[in-house]
């Protein structure tokens, strides 16, 4: 880790992973996830930088369902926009980064099956369906 790092988890890509979004509001909220799919970058056991178009608060609360090539299910976590940052000269205008929230059995926190899923996935994206990884 450089000595400006202070990212934790190391990152690993998934070709082909996506993801929707929804935010957290106070007044009046919103139950359903995003209709713009963005492209994922790379995925940590902490976070997931992905392009979009559109600009993201700092701060804000979101839920991400990020969604893998050859999963059925799709992988939904709860946490905050870290990172924001220009994709200058590309076909998306942004790089936004999410932290995760931690993983336990409490409310707000991901569940720890998440993370059993992300392993797998790290290991071989091709083989770790949902079902066989509880």
């Amino acid at each position: 880790m450089s000595e400006g790092e202070r990212r934790v988890c190391e990152r690993f890509e998934i070709p082909g992973a996506s993801l929707v979004c929804r935010f957290h509001r106070k007044i009046f909220k919103r139950r359903d996830f995003s209709e713009d799919v963005f492209p994922v970058l790379d995925i940590s056991f902490g976070g997931v930088r992905f392009l979009s178009q559109r600009r993201f608060k700092i701060n804000a609360a979101v839920t991400v369902k990020i969604s893998f090539p050859e999963q059925k299910d799709p992988l939904i976590f709860q946490g905050r926009v870290v990172r924001e940052s220009p994709h200058p000269g590309r076909s998306y205008d942004y790089q936004i980064g999410v932290q995760f929230s931690a993983y336990g059995v409490r409310r707000g926190c991901n569940p720890p099956e998440n993370l059993a899923r992300l392993k797998a996935i790290q290991k071989d994206p091709s083989r770790c369906e949902s079902e066989n990884i509880h």
